[in-house]
């Protein structure tokens, strides 16, 4: 009797270690795919830039793009599978993939049958019309995002948009605060008398007036499985320089804008776009 016993709770334990054992191997096997999937850095492609601004024939969105390209390699928060912004108009190849769409509600208009067209998935607000107006949580057709991914062996595609570009001038505000302020200061001090005065009035009508370019631009990141936009963020940069500042007697005038202010807006407004994105992986609002 105790031997069968003794049999029976050595049984009884061999099967618990078993179970442990392979409960420990599923979780050691859980862990270590957690560990790897902590590490994995996602693959892009970054397609070139859309320009929706009247410049569009200066190209701005190309020296826009390399830029933005620049500033992701720096990052280092993605793999990059190409290190050139795909040279492919993105807007052509929805306008393409959808000229079924288009076709038949053109039909449907003419048949008379226009619920075909205002039911139609195009309407829906999940839907993004192109590429350049597309906002997180839109999806973006999958059969053309995913094509983009498999060609390139690439999970996301990174695309965006210069909504505005151009030159403008403008008073500097915290200028003129901030000499007020100074004369505000210099009124309550006591025993300047009327050199006070006069040095608080030139305060008071100082002024620091910018000149300089300005960019307005969007930027996207779009699961290529499934075209679902994840992540999108909206930049708007000033690269200004002093074109003049007058302090009573004392005036002085800059030299007028060139190329380089010009480069350095895009420049700016790239490094803000890559910039926010990269905030938002590293405090986990967008997860790859």
């Amino acid at each position: 009797m105790m031997n069968k016993s003794m049999r029976l709770f050595g049984a009884v334990a061999m099967g618990a270690a078993l179970f442990l054992s392979q409960a420990g191997a599923e979780a050691a096997e859980k862990d270590a795919a957690a560990v790897e999937a902590s590490f994995h850095t996602p693959t892009c492609v970054l397609m070139k830039f859309s320009d929706d601004t009247r410049f569009k024939a200066l190209e701005s969105n190309e020296r826009f793009s390399d830029l933005v390209m620049e500033k992701l390699l720096e990052s280092g928060k993605v793999r990059l599978q190409v290190q050139t912004p795909i040279n492919k108009d993105v807007e052509d190849m929805l306008y393409n993939e959808r000229s079924q769409e288009f076709i038949d509600a053109k039909r449907a208009i003419e048949s008379g049958d226009l619920s075909a067209v205002f039911e139609g998935q195009a309407f829906s607000d999940e839907t993004a019309n192109t590429f350049s107006t597309a906002e997180q949580g839109q999806i973006i057709t999958p059969s053309l995002t995913g094509r983009i991914g498999k060609e390139n062996e690439a999970e996301y595609l990174i695309h965006g948009t210069i909504v505005e570009l151009g030159k403008g001038a403008w008073e500097d505000m915290d200028f003129k605060m901030g000499m007020q302020v100074g004369a505000t200061v210099l009124n309550n001090i006591p025993g300047l008398g009327i050199f006070g005065s006069i040095a608080s009035m030139a305060m008071q009508n100082s002024h620091k007036n910018d000149e300089g370019f300005g960019v307005v631009a969007d930027m996207r990141i779009i699961r290529a499985a499934d075209g679902k936009v994840v992540w999108n963020k909206r930049a708007s940069v000033r690269s200004k320089k002093t074109k003049n500042i007058g302090i009573s007697i004392y005036s002085k005038d800059s030299a007028e804008l060139n190329e380089t202010d010009y480069v350095k807006a895009l420049e700016k407004a790239a490094g803000t776009l890559v910039g926010d994105m990269v905030k938002d992986i590293n405090e986990h609002r967008l997860s790859l």
